[in-house]
């Protein structure tokens, strides 16, 4: 039981964002329970006079819908596919990259609702682990997965795989919109967006640049320290020769 609190903490300390985003939907699934949805019509969007309440756009994935069981597979993918990519980017460019992902599935919908006229509701992080896994598939292209545990497969085929059955998840024309999202994602995770690269951090994670700077701030200490000795022991023979001297001469002055 300690590890697995002390798991969790240091888990909340190296990837805040990631452990956020798992937590959060958990806990107001289980008030949604006892509250008859009350966080779900708070949170989740709509497309139909979405410019009424426009936080809605970054707030869905926090609403959960569906089956128990569905959110608790899409929770533990999510810590991990998010787990690996928080590491690599660091929380502050992991986040915008979340809330790039959040808004542009947003805006993909409200286009989808004029070219429709047909309301669409958004909920939970569905859309968003898709496209965290295609990241997570571009950065490990030639690696081998297993398919539910029993199928090899390599990762560009599971990327296929995912975009297939997002695209099939969705209703016209929010499929061919939802490409949108999935293939920014793609871009960002192949560096092949100009302004807007991936570029994996050289440390692991946050804690370790803070590790490094205050092992520098060590070093940089006693360096300090050593300077001031020296710079002691300096003076101190520069005094202890002036006052030999001052001696001699006294006592020269005395025979």
């Amino acid at each position: 039981m300690n590890y697995f609190l002390r798991k969790l903490l240091y888990s909340f300390r190296d990837t805040p964002i990631t452990m956020w985003l798992v937590t959060l939907p958990v806990v107001f699934y289980i008030l949604d329970f006892l509250s008859g949805s009350f966080f779900m019509n708070l949170l989740a969007f709509t497309n139909v006079r979405w410019y009424e309440e426009p936080h809605r756009m970054l707030t869905y994935p926090l609403a959960s819908s569906g089956f128990f069981i569905n959110m608790v597979l899409g929770t533990i993918i999510l810590w991990f596919i998010g787990t690996n990519i928080e590491q690599e980017l660091g929380s502050r460019k992991f986040a915008g990259f979340i809330l790039f992902t959040t808004y542009t599935t947003a805006f993909c919908s409200v286009i989808g609702y004029y070219i429709s006229q047909e309301s669409d509701i958004l909920a939970g992080t569905y859309i968003l682990t898709s496209c965290m896994f295609l990241v997570w598939c571009a950065r490990n292209i030639e690696r081998e997965i297993y398919f539910w545990g029993l199928f090899p497969m390599k990762t560009r085929v599971f990327a296929a795989l995912i975009v297939l059955l997002t695209v099939a998840s969705m209703r016209w024309p929010m499929a061919a919109l939802v490409l949108i999202p999935l293939g920014m994602s793609y871009l960002f995770a192949t560096d092949r967006i100009p302004f807007w690269k991936y570029t994996k951090l050289n440390l692991f994670d946050g804690r370790k640049r803070k590790e490094e700077k205050n092992f520098k701030e060590y070093l940089d200490s006693v360096y300090k320290r050593q300077q001031e000795r020296e710079e002691q022991k300096r003076l101190r023979e520069l005094f202890e020769r002036s006052f030999g001297n001052d001696y001699k001469e006294s006592d020269n002055d005395s025979k």
